[in-house]
C-alpha cells in the first residue's frame, strides 16, 4: 500500500451538520482574526498620534490696512539675519518686545525653528 492510499483511506466523509459546524467554526475564526487586527490598527494610531508633531498652519502674509484700528499696530516680522522675509505680523495690543518673546518661547515649545513658523497676528487677550 502507497501513502497516498493509505492517507485516501483515513479520509471520511463528512456529514452535512459536521460540514456545517466546521465552516461555521472556521468563519468565527476569521472574524475573531479581523477584530484582532482591527484594534491593533487603532492602537498603533492611537500611539502614533501621541509621538507625531502637530502641524503648523502657513498662511500668506496678512495685508495692513489702510486705517488700522485704534490700538492696532504692524509690525515686520522678526527674521533672524539669512532667513527669508515673511511679511508683517498684525500686532493687537502688543508691543515689539513681548512679541518677539511670544514667537521664540512658541519656537522653543514647539521644537520647531522661528525660521520655519509664520505668525499672522499676536493679539492681548484681557
Amino acid at each position: 500500500m502507497s501513502l497516498s492510499s493509505a492517507l485516501l483511506a483515513q479520509i471520511t466523509e463528512l456529514t452535512f451538520s459536521e460540514a456545517l459546524t466546521n465552516a461555521i467554526f472556521m468563519m468565527l475564526i476569521v472574524f475573531i482574526v479581523l477584530i484582532v487586527l482591527w484594534g491593533l490598527v487603532a492602537l498603533i494610531s492611537r500611539g502614533a498620534k501621541l509621538f507625531a508633531r502637530e502641524p503648523v498652519a502657513v498662511t500668506a502674509p496678512a495685508v495692513p490696512a489702510a486705517h488700522p484700528a485704534a490700538g492696532v499696530t504692524t509690525a515686520p516680522a522678526m527674521a533672524q539675519p539669512g532667513t527669508i522675509f515673511a511679511g508683517n505680523i498684525k500686532l493687537t495690543e502688543v508691543d515689539e518686545r513681548s512679541a518677539a518673546m511670544i514667537m521664540a518661547i512658541v519656537s522653543d515649545e514647539s521644537g520647531i525653528p522661528l525660521s520655519e513658523l509664520r505668525f499672522k497676528s499676536i493679539k492681548k487677550l484681557s
